[in-house]
């Protein structure tokens, strides 16, 4: 881990991607790569008995940024501050 790469590096869609280069790419582990994959979270394909290839693209939408709305909210409430009564 540790050698994170950008977006615009990765292959084009289309392409499959090893476990280690996919692994690379987000900077995680092989193993959560696979994990990752069992999950449903990425899509592969396995090539003989052993040989998992993850798709490019599966990558590139796993790596997107998530927008989380606010909703409005004026102020964090913190969680030190006590109860109003009759709420729990």
């Amino acid at each position: 881990m540790g050698t994170h790469r950008s977006i615009s590096e990765m292959p084009q869609a289309g392409r499959f991607l090893s476990c280690q280069e996919a692994a690379r790419f987000l900077d995680l582990s092989d193993d959560t790569i696979r994990r990752l994959i069992h999950a449903g979270k990425l899509d592969a394909v396995r090539v003989g008995k052993r040989c998992l290839r993850v798709t490019a693209e599966s990558v590139r939408r796993f790596a997107e940024p998530v927008v989380i709305p606010t909703g409005g909210f004026s102020r964090a409430v913190s969680e030190a501050e006590p109860a109003k009564e009759g709420h729990t």
